[in-house]
């Protein structure tokens, strides 16, 4: 028993101490790379300040020191400078620099040794250099800032006039096949503007700041001028090299073959126009030379107007030209016509004078019409020498003559066929005149037939007798013109009219008598039916007879129609 318990307690010892060392040894594993874990972050960070404040050191301050002697080189001020912040540069770099990268490279190497009690003590000293460089450099920086603040401030006042310049260049590169004629003119501006950023760069590195400002005003007037033309160069050097040349060259090509075909356009002036033109795109060639753009695009515009317009001229020649082809023969067909046809009416002109009075108004026309018809003479034996001379005219005076010959003859033509429709007019009136009073002349018998025998009134017919009188009086006065040569064909409408109206107004009359007669008569031979019957109806039916010979047939049935109204009123009460 005692036994059993001394192996198993040996054995437990055997198994524990082991797996107690291994722990132990773990922890101190842990804890050895957690400090090296520590100690290399802060290491590195202090390394990266130093490379930091390193590089600002040695690019920064170190351009800056440089500027310091180039500009001391023609200044005593700046000399002074530079050799004193030449030699703290060399304090810093040689000093503080190079001690701060010893302590670096001792820290790391301290690490990599696992000798963690120096790290501690390193790392310390590390972090107060590390601030006291960064604070030393940073300080370095601000004075030479302030130092270089003028220079400065003059190199950065060319910035935007370098980046006018380059804008134009690269602007000139991508247009260079359009402005190739302009050339010699953007190497001038280039070589000049090159010389001024030089002489610029000489009185900035001399610390002549004032004598360098003073050259940008004079660089950026140039370039600024070229930037607002730019944009428009390449199209104005287009449109004066190829474009408006192509065009006039059209335009001669175009008169060149018109003359060939015989045209007559001397009026045109057309050589001396081209040449005008031609000496005006010179002109503004010239003025693009020297990169100057007013009124290029005007005076290039007027042109091209100028060539529209003389090509516009061009083709009104030739449709002059179709137009007198086409109309040359018909016209002169048609003032023949005209002209003969004036003749056969004035030579009429005397019989229709013995057989109407005219209007002078008409006749007062057709003599005023004689100029007319010498006027269409005289521009078709015009025409006609326009053809056979020599001297060839334009078909546009041409055509304007056949117009105004036409319109000539249309108004000649306008004026006779007036003329004609009046004539027609007098014989078409006179023979309404003179059938009308035929035909009245029968309605008016008639209707005095019907007076004298469907009426039978003799008071009646007396009453109305000196109105026919009087209507046949005025048929025969009428007829007497209508048959008098020459017939006043006027006189006779004016008689005629009012005869018309009164005619039909007496017609109509004794039509509505005649209605008005058989009525009465009607309702008296019916009342008298009761002549006997009724003693009191005697006097109203001797009244409406009475009425009735007088002519009053109105008054005459009224009268009858109050005996039936009686007798009708009494055969009613004695049925009841």
């Amino acid at each position: 028993m005692h036994s059993l318990f001394l192996m198993t307690t040996t054995l437990a010892m055997e198994i524990f101490i082991p797996v107690g060392v291994v722990a132990i040894i773990a922890i101190v594993f842990l804890a050895v790379f957690i400090y090296k874990r520590r100690y290399r972050h802060n290491s590195d960070s202090i390394r990266k300040d130093y490379d930091i404040y390193h590089s600002q050191l040695t690019t920064d301050c170190k351009a800056m020191v440089l500027r310091l002697g180039t500009l001391g080189k023609y200044s005593d001020y700046y000399h002074t400078l530079y050799l004193e912040r030449d030699k703290k540069y060399n304090d810093i770099l040689n000093i503080r620099d190079n001690d701060m990268a010893i302590s670096l490279n001792s820290l790391d190497t301290l690490i990599k040794a696992k000798n963690y009690k120096s790290v501690k003590e390193v790392e310390k000293q590390c972090d107060i250099s590390i601030n006291e460089f960064i604070q030393s450099v940073s300080n370095f920086n601000v004075d030479l800032t302030s130092l270089l603040r003028e220079d400065t401030d003059t190199r950065e006042a060319s910035l935007s006039e370098k980046e006018k310049f380059r804008k134009i260049k690269d602007f000139y590169t991508i247009h260079q096949g359009e402005l190739k004629p302009l050339e010699k003119s953007f190497n001038i501006i280039f070589t000049n503007s090159e010389k001024k950023f030089a002489q610029f760069n000489t009185f900035t590195d001399q610390a002549k700041f004032t004598e360098a400002k003073a050259v940008l005003p004079e660089l950026d007037k140039i370039l600024d001028a070229l930037l607002k033309i730019m944009d428009e160069l390449p199209l104005l050097e287009t449109l004066v090299s190829s474009v408006v040349p192509e065009k006039l060259k059209s335009l001669r090509a175009e008169y060149d073959q018109l003359i060939k075909e015989e045209y007559t356009l001397d009026y045109l002036n057309i050589p001396d126009e081209i040449a005008e033109m031609e000496n005006e795109i010179s002109q503004i060639s010239q003025q693009l030379i020297l990169l100057d753009t007013t009124d290029v695009k005007e005076r290039l515009d007027k042109i091209q107007e100028r060539i529209t317009d003389t090509k516009i001229k061009f083709e009104r020649e030739r449709q002059a030209k179709q137009k007198f082809i086409a109309n040359q023969s018909t016209l002169s067909g048609s003032s023949f016509e005209v002209e003969k046809q004036y003749s056969r009416l004035m030579n009429q002109l005397p019989d229709y004078q013995k057989t109407y009075v005219l209007d002078k108004k008409y006749i007062d026309q057709m003599y005023a019409l004689k100029n007319d018809i010498e006027a269409i003479g005289y521009l078709k034996r015009e025409l006609d020498s326009y053809l056979d001379t020599s001297a060839k005219q334009p078909y546009t005076v041409i055509t304007k003559k056949m117009s105004d010959m036409q319109l000539e003859m249309d108004k000649v033509n306008h004026t006779m066929a007036d003329y004609t429709d009046y004539l027609n007019s007098l014989k078409n009136t006179s023979q309404m005149v003179y059938q009308g009073l035929r035909d009245y002349y029968f309605k008016l018998k008639s209707t005095e037939h019907k007076v004298k025998v469907v009426i039978g009134v003799d008071s009646f017919t007396n009453s109305v007798a000196p109105k026919f009188a009087d209507l046949y009086k005025k048929i025969a006065s009428i007829d007497g013109i209508i048959l008098k040569e020459p017939v006043d064909v006027n006189q006779a409408v004016e008689l005629f009219n009012p005869f018309k109206e009164a005619s039909i107004a007496l017609i109509e009359d004794i039509d509505k008598k005649a209605d008005e007669a058989s009525n009465a008569e009607a309702a008296i031979v019916y009342a008298n039916a009761y002549r006997v019957e009724y003693t009191d109806s005697r006097s109203l039916l001797d009244t409406a007879e009475k009425a009735f010979n007088e002519g009053d047939f109105q008054r005459a049935s009224s009268n009858a129609l109050q005996v039936l109204k009686t007798f009708q009123s009494d055969s009613s009460s004695s049925q009841a």
